[in-house]
């Protein structure tokens, strides 16, 4: 679930841009999605939270500033 939800977030955050800068774009939209899709989901800020989460971090004053 730590790659699939942000995925999917991703997924609908690329809907969004695609709609709107769809004249800009000179791709289509399937690579696109997936492209948008992938980024968000392996970027750092997922394995932050789940690190933070495993080591009962998110309350500390560690895990609160990481997380703003």
């Amino acid at each position: 679930m730590g790659i699939v939800l942000p995925f999917g977030l991703g997924v609908g955050v690329s809907l969004i841009i695609y709609n709107v800068m769809k004249s800009d774009l000179h791709t289509s939209f399937g690579p696109f999605t997936v492209f948008i899709g992938v980024a968000l989901s392996i970027t750092a800020f997922p394995v932050l939270a789940r690190i933070l989460a495993e080591r009962k971090l998110l309350t500390t004053e560690v895990g609160v500033f990481n997380m703003v």
